[in-house]
């Protein structure tokens, strides 16, 4: 059995708790924080299908990389792949 670490105080932890946060002030009913195991771009797509998620919002990281130009990036995959909307903001 893997444990994997879904809090703490490393700042990706802190982001996460702040977006959560605005969700919720924002009027999001559901919103929860999960850690998954895999390929970046399949798990965030799987996790959606699991949850039925109507939107799935991402980070625009890697978008400009040379390796998000020539392999692709996790967002412009998980657009492709996915089975619900997907909204990407800008956090480069």
């Amino acid at each position: 059995n893997i444990n994997y670490r879904t809090q703490g105080d490393a700042p990706m932890y802190g982001l996460l708790s702040d977006a959560a946060d605005r969700a919720r002030k924002a009027g999001a009913k559901h919103v929860e924080q999960r850690a998954v195991h895999g390929a970046p771009a399949d798990a965030l797509v799987a996790l959606a299908d699991e949850v039925k998620a109507d939107l799935l919002v991402g980070g625009s990281v890697g978008l400009r990389s040379m390796v998000g130009r020539l392999v692709g990036s996790v967002p412009k995959i998980v657009k492709r792949k996915a089975h619900t909307e997907v909204l990407v903001v800008e956090t480069d």
